[in-house]
């Protein structure tokens, strides 16, 4: 990941040569994910070089990863009216049409990649898949499950929590709260934790090992209140079944990020959240909008007697609501004052940060030559119906 030392560099070469420096600059603010930065500055300086290549690959992947999938089309349909072979933007442009469910312009696209690009054996991988329906990878996801809820966390922080929070208030010391504040690090420079859980050991091991492996200040508290003491960000992440968070002690200004207790923070924290940041809500099945639902449980029973499922929340603050997608693209604002306490959470996704961080695992893997190959002639069989 790209540094501050290196913005630095880039920045005072861009304040010398703008026209020259701008795309390396743009990009470096992509790979630490400040696209709407990176954005901003192709904005500004493309429209004086509008044959300049890399600077439509940097605008366009910046909006593609930002979400802002339609804008990011029509930039890499530019780029490739200066380059039509340019890789880069071909594989875009497969990718939007692959997330919107346009399978056949997807392999159109996929298929010019490996006209340029015939040994791109991840993008053979992906059309096969796409044509077949070919199972391309079997993960455990012990450490994908921790991942995938991290950077649930880091998305609301990055959002919502104030730009100078440096303060992280823990309740918890297992899993998630590890994998929750390695998240935080990717958004905020994170000074200092403070950390409670029930069994003083598990407490003492988690500061020590946030000291060593992090060099943060780590703070054991004695007491659940104690955490919330100067901190920015309160992150419950337990495996409790009722809420362990307490709204009386939160401060103004704060981020709250809930991981477990029941699914909700308590009823003190949530009459004092100012702005509620949801990342989205499951589509209706296909060919059936009625059935669009925002809780996270959906319950099939058999038997004579009809039984009441569990249901979940769903939309827990609607007055205060924004979605994530509001916040990429700007249609709206979140934190619009320091003071105001904030909240973020999933929403009934179902599982849609499973197959996103599996896939870039999977991608991963395939390029640095990982894992054990399985013959799909296991999944196979020539039974017919």
């Amino acid at each position: 990941m790209a540094g501050p030392s290196r913005i630095d560099e880039l920045r005072k070469k861009f304040d010398e040569n703008p026209r020259r420096y701008f795309a390396p600059l743009a990009n470096e603010y992509r790979k630490i994910g400040d696209f709407e930065q990176a954005i901003f500055i192709c904005q500004e300086f493309l429209p004086q070089q509008p044959g300049h290549m890399s600077g439509h690959i940097v605008y366009g992947q910046a909006l593609f990863e930002s979400g802002r999938h339609d804008e990011a089309r029509s930039v890499f349909e530019t780029a490739l009216a200066l380059d039509p072979e340019n890789l880069i933007a071909l594989r875009h442009l497969g990718d939007i049409a692959r997330a919107h469910g346009d399978n056949e312009t997807a392999r159109a696209w996929y298929r010019r990649v490996l006209e340029s690009d015939p040994r791109n054996e991840e993008i053979s991988a992906i059309l096969t898949s796409i044509e077949t329906g070919e199972p391309l990878a079997i993960i455990n996801d012990g450490i994908l499950q921790h991942m995938r809820v991290g950077a649930d966390g880091a998305i609301g922080v990055k959002y919502m929590a104030n730009e100078d929070a440096e303060v992280v208030g823990m309740l918890g010391s297992g899993g998630m709260a590890r994998s929750n504040l390695e998240a935080f690090l990717c958004v905020r420079r994170i000074r200092k934790v403070q950390v409670f859980s029930p069994t003083p050991a598990n407490r003492e091991a988690f500061a020590a090992e946030i000291r060593a492996r992090h060099k943060l200040e780590a703070v054991v508290c004695d007491a659940p209140e104690q955490v919330y003491r100067g901190a920015h960000i309160v992150a419950a992440c337990t495996d409790s079944a009722v809420p362990v968070l307490d709204g009386r002690h939160l401060e103004t200004g704060s981020h709250i990020v809930n991981i477990g207790g029941g699914g909700l923070p308590d009823a003190a924290s949530l009459a004092r959240v100012d702005v509620y940041l949801r990342f989205g809500d499951a589509p209706a099945p296909t060919g059936r909008p009625d059935l669009k639902f925002d809780d996270e449980h959906l319950t099939w029973s058999a038997g004579p007697e009809a039984t009441k499922g569990k249901r979940g929340h769903g939309i827990a603050l609607p007055d205060k609501l924004v979605y994530l997608e509001d916040l990429v693209t700007g249609r709206k604002k979140g934190r619009t004052s320091r003071d105001q306490i904030t909240w973020s959470e999933r929403g009934n996704l179902q599982g849609a940060q499973f197959y996103a961080v599996a896939g870039r695992i999977y991608e991963a893997a395939r390029a640095k030559g990982l894992g054990r190959e399985i013959p799909t002639e296991w999944f196979l069989q020539d039974i017919r119906d």
